[in-house]
């Protein structure tokens, strides 16, 4: 006879468990205080008025056909990012627990489709559980967590779930437009949450050749990965011709990291590896009217 505690246990969604752990391993950053890059996006985006807090959705709208903020020094092309957050602002005021509880909300439905493409694509459940876990738990979420700006993170959302859509498309054999049109939509929003999107381009054909080499038997693995991967391909070129046309070059000017000698390079990205990895103080400034 089982146990009744582990039989319980074990009915628990496993969906379920990822949220508990993401939370017990991200509760400090509720704490949080907005911070270093967060204070420059409060001031852009928002302003005080006699009636109260009031969202800049101007300067929101802006942000699908210029530079992220309108910052010109660094061009970003993020506006998914810009209207999340905007929203945030407009319906929980100046508030940063709010905004990283939401933030967790994110990372949670990331170590979601984490599993659910697992499960669609690894041998075993136990695979997928594991490829949870190792996400749900990365040290690395704390950043897209911890600041208001980290809701970047909604790129993983994005190239996951067009990832999984391909690959439900492949299950259920579909062609022609059934079969791209969700992934294209996901991916799209992906290439207008963050710059790093466009390597999740490879994503979802990538899934479909895994998913089809764990099956015996199969052939053709480089020619289906190829036809998946055209209609990303064509969206990641019309992405980088769009940065042309509202940041005025491909890299919004943002300089590429390889620029200077080889050991410059190596000493800069040492630099950038090291701020990363070592302690810093995020509480730069409070909630209060000040952060204006």
């Amino acid at each position: 006879m089982r146990p009744a505690i582990p039989e319980a246990i074990a009915r628990v969604p496993f969906p379920v468990w990822l949220a508990l752990i993401a939370f017990i391993t991200c509760v400090r950053c509720l704490w949080w205080q907005f911070g270093a890059d967060d204070v420059v996006f409060v001031r852009n985006y928002t302003h005080w008025t006699s009636g109260g807090l009031q969202v800049d959705w101007s300067a929101v709208a802006s942000d699908y056909t210029g530079p992220w903020g309108g910052n010109h020094t660094a061009r970003y092309y993020r506006p998914i990012v810009s209207t999340s957050l905007a929203i945030d602002f407009a319906l929980f005021g100046l508030v940063p627990g709010m905004t990283v509880a939401l933030n967790l909300v994110v990372h949670v439905v990331s170590s979601v489709l984490v599993w659910r493409l697992g499960l669609a694509i690894l041998p075993g459940r136990r695979a997928a559980m594991i490829a949870a876990l190792l996400f749900v738990t990365t040290p690395l979420a704390h950043e897209n967590i911890a600041w208001a700006v980290g809701r970047c993170g909604l790129t993983n959302v994005f190239g996951l779930a067009a990832g999984l859509s391909l690959v439900r498309a492949e299950a259920q054999s579909r062609h022609g437009l059934r079969r791209f049109l969700p992934a294209l939509g996901f991916a799209t929003l992906d290439l207008m949450t963050m710059e790093s999107a466009i390597v999740w381009m490879l994503f979802p054909a990538t899934c479909v050749a895994v998913r089809n080499g764990f099956r015996q038997h199969y052939s053709g693995l480089v020619r289906d990965f190829v036809r998946d991967a055209l209609p990303f391909g064509v969206l990641g070129l019309l992405y980088l011709g769009w940065r042309i046309v509202v940041l005025g070059s491909v890299t919004g000017e943002m300089g590429t990291g390889l620029e200077g000698s080889p050991l410059d390079i190596a000493r800069a990205h040492e630099s950038v590896v090291g701020g990363w990895l070592g302690p810093g103080e995020g509480r730069y400034h409070s909630t209060n009217r000040a952060i204006m």
